[in-house]
């Protein structure tokens, strides 16, 4: 990520996104007409991914070039981590209810 581009909060874990992000788990590409996101498209939507700010780099990997992006995107392990500290709270306030 550029030192220029915008750092996103932690992925959120709030009901409607949770939904959306089990939606987008069983969504196909073919599935996009109905209105619904795979899930690499919904962390990009989630991250409000601009395709307009990507710069060509001049790199190429065969022939196809490569293109920086200056913000941050959600990644699969970014929703992971939000997940994982989402149950750690959880658990540690379910265990100061014992």
């Amino acid at each position: 990520m550029s030192a220029s581009g915008r750092t996103l909060p932690p992925f959120p874990t709030d009901d409607v996104t949770l939904h959306m992000l089990e939606r987008a788990i069983d969504t196909t590409a073919d599935a996009r007409d109905n209105g619904e996101f795979t899930l690499p498209q919904l962390l990009d939507f989630l991250a409000n991914y601009d395709p307009a700010r990507s710069v060509d780099t001049g790199d190429r990997i065969d022939g196809i070039p490569v293109f920086d992006h200056p913000d941050q995107i959600y990644s699969e392990s970014d929703v992971i981590r939000s997940l994982i500290a989402t149950v750690r709270g959880l658990r540690a306030n379910e265990s100061e209810k014992l």
